[in-house]
This record gives C-alpha cells, structure tokens and sequence, in this order.
C-alpha cells in the first residue's frame, strides 16, 4: 500500500574523503529543500532534528594538540548554510564543527511533484508524478472527483470540475506509478491517499483532471472559429469577458493564442453569461491567465459589453459578414506545463550523493545521502476579485 517514504532520514555529507553527519545549527526548509532537489526527492516537505544513532566522542584532550586533531577528525560533524529558497547545492556553504552535534542530527522529508500536463492550462489535463526524477502517470482504476480535487487543491488550481479517465488527455509515457487511488478529499498531496505502487493498466488508462482555476477560450457567433464574441470557460461554465478594458492589446493576446494571428477589428455584445471577466493585458502575454485579470468584479464591468474581436487568421481578408475572416491558419501555442513540489518522497534507495565542492581537497566532489531509513505504511481509509499573481490565477 502506497505511501512509502524512502526519500528521507538523516543528512550525511562526504566532506574531505569521510560521511559525516549534518548538525542542527542552521538546519532549516531553505537547507533542506536544495538537499532534497539535490538528490530527485522534489522539494522538502519537513526539516527536523533526530538522535544521533552514533555513539558519543571520546573526551577532548588539551593536553597535547596530536589528541585534540585525533577527535576532531573522528567525531566533530558539519553545517550547511544555504542563502535561499532557490540555492542550489553548489552555492551553499558546508563547514565543520569543533564539537560534536549535541546528539541533534539534521533530518528530512522529502516531497514527490506532481504536474498536468496535455491540457489547456496548468490546471487542466493528464496527471503525473515525478519519482527520483522519472515521470511517471496515474492509472485511471478507482479514479474519481476525490482522487482530482487532492490534485486540483495541491496544484492551487481551486476544486475538481471533472476527472477523466481513458487517457482523455492523450497517452502518457515512462512508468505508472500509481494505481487504485482511493482519496477522501481532504488529503494534503496526491500520495497521502491509499493506492497500489503494483498494477495492471497500460497508458491508454491515465487519469486526468480539470480543475475549477482552468481556463480557455473560445470564439462564438462567427462563421469559423477566429471571429465572435469572447467565451472563457472558468470554474466549470462558460463566461463572457467585458469590454471596459478590451483593447489592442488583449484581443492580439487571445488571437495569438487561439493561432489566429493578430486581431483585426473589436466588437461589442450584449452579455449572454451571468459570469463575466476582465483582462487587461501588455500585449506579449502567452496567454489570458498571464495578464492580470478579475472575475465578478462588478466596478471593472459596471455598464460594460460582452467583448468580441475578429482575428486576421494569418492570411484574413475582409467579407461583408461583419464577424467574417476567410483563410485562417490555426497553429496553436503549445499548452503550458506547470508543476507542484509540496508533499512527499520519491521512491527510490537512499543511495544517492550530493556533490559538496572542497577546495583544499582534490577528492572527487560527491553528493549528502540519507540514513536512518523510515518506512511508512498507510492503512486504507474508508465572487472574487483577484489581482495579478505570479502565476496569473485568481484564488
């Protein structure tokens, strides 16, 4: 029964040709996130302190300098001091310690990371996880609304619209990593729920989810897909966006985006949705959910239109129908891949080594490991106004 935890226990660093523990002082989530990314385990999910399973140095002798270096070198461990969040191993400083830990030893938990990708958005499409660094997807056996919204509330991606199943959103490829998930809801990551780690799926079983944060858009009224009024489908219906602030440069966003060139002409409709948007955009965003964008939010839409636009599609030449445009090409922008690190482990021997860079020591540079290995069984278990945010998407 899934989880096992193998991606965590005590730090250990090979520093000046010997593994040597890593003590408390300066052990925090910075540390053990760059250790944790050092070694494929994702991010960090927790920094501890645990006994030291060593046993205690031998007393310091000051009477002859030959016994103070002898237990230094035996016994005095390191600290690792990294300057951020996004340091990699390289850029943080590994030191050594006159004294013993005190019989703190730095620990950790990693996480796993979890992605959607094949949709229209990073809240939208086929599920996967990343284990020592491998891809991997999720069968679709057992896969429901509960097992997507631990997906859609890990990701940040609001709740479950639905969760496909049969590869809906094409096939994956590499391992499958998990199988007969069996989630309440309420879980915190996608591996905290019961499931299988063994199974019997192909790809044509991947699981899927569309979370209530994704959005796409599409063109309505017109006579082929690159001209009509703008329809953005958020928290699982179909909204219009208003005009109050549809400009230049918004419309050349979405015509771009639905691979219709630039735009060519704006239009103005009477509102069809109870929903209704609002972007406001510079111009050279990949998509919508880049700009900064409002949903509800009544002053930005107080006595507003719905928004239209007709595209150029490439190649457009004017007709007389108004929402007309003849010879469109549609070359889509590929859809984004965003990923979560927040949660778990990965799954393989803690074997693997951190390189750590020594100046005075020509050995060869290798990476901390883990020890002290913890193996944990789980049993079965039976409107908004949002500004601009680094990931353009509304709470």
């Amino acid at each position: 029964i899934w989880p096992i935890l193998p991606c965590s226990g005590t730090v250990e660093v090979h520093h000046h040709g010997r593994w040597k523990p890593v003590c408390q002082q300066r052990w925090n989530m910075n540390v053990a996130h760059v250790v944790c990314r050092e070694l494929h385990c994702g991010e960090a999910k927790e920094a501890t302190v645990s006994p030291a399973l060593s046993p205690e140095c031998p007393p310091r002798s000051a009477s002859t300098k030959k016994a103070a270096l002898s237990a230094r070198s035996l016994c005095s461990d390191l600290h690792i001091h990294c300057m951020g969040l996004d340091s990699t191993w390289d850029q943080c400083n590994v030191s050594q310690l006159e004294q013993c830990c005190s019989g703190k030893l730095a620990n950790v938990t990693c996480a796993r990371s979890v992605r959607l990708i094949g949709g229209g958005s990073c809240c939208e499409g086929r599920v996967e996880l990343e284990e020592a660094g491998v891809w991997g997807t999720v069968c679709d056996d057992n896969w429901d609304l509960e097992d997507a919204r631990v997906v859609c509330q890990q990701l940040k991606c609001g709740w479950a619209v639905k969760a496909p199943a049969a590869s809906f959103f094409q096939k994956g490829t590499g391992p499958i990593h998990l199988d007969e998930v069996s989630c309440a809801g309420n879980e915190s990551h996608l591996w905290d729920c019961p499931a299988e780690r063994n199974h019997d799926c192909g790809h044509k079983e991947d699981a899927g989810v569309v979370c209530s944060e994704h959005q796409t858009w599409r063109l309505s009224g017109g006579l082929d897909t690159c001209a009509g009024w703008v329809e953005a489908y958020y928290r699982g219906v179909w909204n219009t966006v208003c005009d109050g602030t549809w400009y230049k440069e918004e419309m050349d966003v979405l015509c771009q985006w639905l691979g219709c060139g630039q735009s060519l002409h704006k239009l103005s409709f009477n509102h069809t949705q109870k929903g209704q948007l609002n972007y406001q955009c510079s111009g050279n965003e990949a998509s919508l959910t880049s700009c900064r964008w409002h949903y509800n939010n009544s002053y930005l839409c107080h006595q507003s239109q719905a928004a239209g636009v007709i595209c150029n599609g490439n190649t457009c030449r004017k007709s007389r129908h108004p929402l007309r445009c003849l010879g469109f090409h549609s070359t889509p922008l590929p859809p984004p891949v965003c990923v979560s690190h927040p949660g778990m482990v990965s799954s393989t021997p803690l074997t693997a080594l951190l390189p750590i860079s020594v100046p005075s020591s020509p050995l060869p540079r290798l990476p901390p490991r883990f020890t002290g290995l913890v193996q944990h069984v789980r049993p079965d278990s039976g409107g908004d106004d949002n500004s601009r945010r680094p990931t353009g998407q509304a709470k």
